[in-house]
């Protein structure tokens, strides 16, 4: 099957073991202009989910997943019906400002960054745009910031891992990896589920079906 995964600009698995602490942000998405999202193309497809979104844990959780399920941000009516979360944890990255600016903000007054003072890139958003911090507030910015800061941007990588909570078709809760899925037999690309920017639904049978036929 091909590779289900849309990847924003820059962005990799951290493959991190372990819990999140204060070094990583937490954000109630799945970053991308078109986020990423799988389908369910096996009946009765188990795969094994953890009881937290922590990668140290081991995965014990028996989780059946929907058959012919597009599980996507914007698949409103299967994210209702399995209760379905989106969660990405990102790397802090910390920047310095390499001389003194103004750095815009939306619907307010410009925030005066001076040299030397540190800028920590949180998480990526989508179209360019990525969401900072800057002495402990939190604000939305475009490329743009980058010309006013020391470090060459194209040379490091933004590490964030992508996790969902559903409730299972078995009842159980589970927390799932994305990168986990990645070689399961079953799981498959959104196909005709994605329907456009925004619009997401669940396949037919016979559209998961065929689905199952395209080689990994």
């Amino acid at each position: 099957m091909k590779n289900m995964f849309i990847l924003g600009l820059f962005l990799v698995s951290s493959s991190f073991a372990g819990g999140y602490d204060s070094s990583w942000y937490r954000a109630p998405f799945w970053s991308g202009e078109y986020p990423a999202g799988f389908s369910v193309v096996k009946r009765g497809l188990v795969v094994q989910g953890r009881k937290a979104p922590d990668a140290s844990l081991s995965r014990k959780i028996d989780c059946e997943l929907p058959f012919a399920a597009v599980i996507q941000a914007w698949n409103s009516s299967r994210n209702q019906k399995n209760q379905i979360s989106y969660v990405t944890f990102a790397k802090v990255v910390p920047f310095t400002a390499k001389a003194d600016f103004d750095m815009p903000v939306d619907l307010g007054t410009p925030v005066s960054v001076k040299k030397g003072e540190k800028i920590e890139h949180l998480v990526y958003l989508s179209e360019g745009y990525f969401r900072v911090r800057f002495k402990g507030v939190e604000y939305d910015q475009g490329q743009d910031l980058f010309d006013h800061l020391e470090e060459d941007v194209s040379k490091i990588e933004f590490q964030q891992d992508d996790w969902l909570k559903m409730t299972c078709e078995n009842g159980k809760k589970a927390w799932l990896l994305l990168s986990d899925l990645s070689s399961v037999d079953g799981i498959g690309e959104m196909g005709p589920g994605f329907e456009g920017y925004g619009t997401v639904r669940d396949l037919t049978e016979a559209e998961a079906d065929e689905l199952a036929k395209q080689p990994k």
